[in-house]
């Protein structure tokens, strides 16, 4: 009569010895595995044991020869995996985002990525903050390493990403600020013609500065009243926008001009964003030159609500991802007629 061969285990996991090794089965999200531990004591078995059971337990295993590998990668070549296979930032914000890179490299790049603990990272954002550090910022930092850790893990080079339970800091709501029109002619006073047409565009299409600055003449059409197509690498969600007949002026004379970016419709502009803040330093009043990218946009967005425009058609438009981030225009048009009501009448 055969000997009945002597298992064990531990929780989900079942150990058996075939020959030199032990071997684990169990099932995960339905589908039985098998996995060659390589160890050929019950006691080494058992820790493996117990360590895949944790694993299957919180819905994160991995198969260990993809564990193993994290043993042997640093963060910075995750980093550079990331950049060129796994990131989709467009061409403006990997420009954007290279000095933070360039700061998580210096901080994280040497240690192996099995090294790097939730209590590290948050260790690093501590520190960001005090370092003067604004919660904005602080949270850009945490999101690379969310998605540089979130890869990690999908690429089976880590059994769980660390950053999963590190909280981002909850952000002041900021209501829009928009430009008065009067501030608008005099920031136009303080330009040149080229940077007047400039200011034109950001006001009437409430295009990002990286949107601007790569938009391309394939992306233009004059056809019927005319619009530009804005492209989203990132989320794959292209956004047409028509022109106004301000624009289409603009657009067309830039176009017939003596000297043209055969690409880019603004690639000889340099840095439009600095000419326009020199010139907001030099006319407007403290408390309103600050994030002058963001105060186009919100002028932008504030005359459509002004204006009437449907909710939808705004986010639309501004290419937010959510209506809840479009919401805040009507609400400061509401609390815009709240507050003329109580000043005429009150």
């Amino acid at each position: 009569m055969a000997r009945k061969r002597e298992t064990h285990g531990y929780g989900h996991v079942a150990l058996r010895k075939q020959g030199k090794y032990y071997h684990a089965r169990f099932t995960y999200k339905g589908q039985r595995h098998y996995e060659a531990l390589k160890v050929t004591t019950l006691e080494a078995a058992e820790k493996i044991a117990r360590e895949i059971n944790d694993l299957v337990e919180r819905g994160e295993y991995t198969k260990l020869r993809n564990r193993e590998r994290g043993k042997t990668i640093s963060f910075g070549e995750m980093l550079d995996r990331y950049l060129s296979r796994g990131c989709r930032w467009s061409d403006s914000t990997r420009r954007q985002n290279a000095s933070m890179v360039a700061t998580l490299r210096r901080e994280f790049g040497d240690y192996s990525i099995l090294e790097i603990e939730a209590h590290g990272i948050e260790g690093y954002i501590a520190r960001l903050v005090d370092d003067g550090k604004k919660r904005t910022s602080c949270n850009r930092h945490l999101s690379v390493l969310k998605q540089v850790f979130k890869k990690a893990t999908e690429w089976g080079y880590l059994p769980h990403d660390p950053t999963s339970g590190v909280k981002q800091f909850r952000e002041a709501k900021k209501m829009p600020n928009p430009f008065r029109d009067d501030e608008i002619e005099a920031l136009k006073r303080q330009l040149s013609p080229k940077h007047r047409n400039i200011l034109t565009i950001y006001l009437e299409t409430g295009l990002r500065r990286g949107e601007l600055t790569g938009l391309e003449w394939k992306d233009v059409s004059f056809e019927g009243n005319g619009s530009i197509t804005v492209r989203d690498p990132k989320n794959d969600e292209d956004r047409e926008i028509p022109l106004s007949q301000s624009v289409r002026k603009v657009l067309q004379e830039r176009k017939a001009g003596p000297v043209v970016d055969l690409k880019y419709v603004f690639g000889s502009s340099g840095d439009i964003l600095q000419v326009l803040g020199r010139a907001a330093r030099d006319c407007l009043e403290e408390g309103r030159k600050d994030r002058l990218q963001h105060r186009l946009r919100d002028t932008f967005g504030t005359k459509l609500a002004d204006g009437g425009v449907p909710l939808d058609r705004i986010q639309t438009l501004m290419g937010h991802k959510t209506v809840a981030m479009t919401r805040k225009y009507v609400q400061t048009r509401e609390q815009g007629l709240r507050d003329a009501i109580a000043t005429t009448f009150n």
